[in-house]
């Protein structure tokens, strides 16, 4: 099984890991590790477990003040977002006692 490792999280390092491993998606769920999901398989990624501060950090980088709005009041938001001349695709779910952001590559 393949080891990943990261000592802090960056949206843009997320992403490179993701297309580096061809993976589906990158999970990060508040209170839990980070996953890397590979061919239907989930693989932990090694580092801090995510705190709700650091989802908010990362997607504060990415979203305006109306998408945080959006994201505040919503419990499933998609954001498009350029990295690298790749669009990438940030699902974020802010639920009752779940809070979490998913990375996916959009293929062209």
């Amino acid at each position: 099984m393949a080891k990943y490792c990261l000592s802090s999280y960056s949206i843009p390092e997320l992403f490179k890991l993701l297309q580096q491993e061809q993976a589906e998606r990158i999970c990060l769920k508040v209170g839990s590790q980070p996953s890397l999901a590979i061919k239907g398989q989930d693989f932990e990624i090694e580092g801090p477990v995510i705190e709700e501060k650091t989802v908010e950090e990362l997607l504060k980088t990415v979203a305006d003040t109306r998408q945080m709005r959006v994201i505040r009041r919503s419990s499933c938001v998609n954001i498009v977002h350029k990295i690298a001349e790749t669009n990438c695709l940030i699902r974020v779910i802010n639920a009752v006692g779940y809070f979490s952001i998913e990375l996916h590559s959009i293929k062209t």
